[in-house]
This record gives C-alpha cells, sequence and structure tokens, in this order.
C-alpha cells in the first residue's frame, strides 16, 4: 500500500522525503487521533507540500475515509 501512495505523490509531482537527523521518529504515513481528538501531521509533510500557516482545506467524510482538498483562491 506504501508503494501505491508512493507513486501518487509522485505522478502529482510530490516526493516525501525522511529528513530525519537522528534525533527523532521518521517521517511515515500513518497519524494518530490525539486523546484531545486532533490530528496533527508533522512538519515535514506541510514542507513538502509547500503548505503555509492560514492554507485553507475543504475536509469531507465518507464511510471511513477522510479525504482533504486545499481551498483554491
Amino acid at each position: 500500500l506504501e508503494s501505491f501512495y508512493e507513486a501518487l505523490l509522485a505522478a502529482k509531482g510530490l516526493k516525501l522525503e525522511s529528513k530525519s537527523d537522528g534525533r527523532g521518529r521518521e517521517a511515515t504515513y500513518r497519524l494518530t487521533v490525539h486523546q484531545n481528538g486532533q490530528i496533527v501531521t508533522g512538519s515535514v509533510y506541510t514542507q513538502a507540500l509547500n503548505l503555509q500557516p492560514g492554507d485553507e482545506f475543504d475536509l469531507k467524510l465518507g464511510y471511513k475515509p477522510i479525504h482533504l482538498r486545499q481551498v483554491e483562491e
């Protein structure tokens, strides 16, 4: 499944690379819901996608999948 997502990202011209310097966790494709209900992505992803503070997304809920679509200006 991971190779599918890597191929999908590559087709869109994106490549997520781990920038681990040995001091922390490496980036993965897995996120965890925190006790307060928040889902947090790491800076590796926001940097790779060139996201900026204030960027907005539409959230669409399916049966189980969650889709995020960046709001176009």
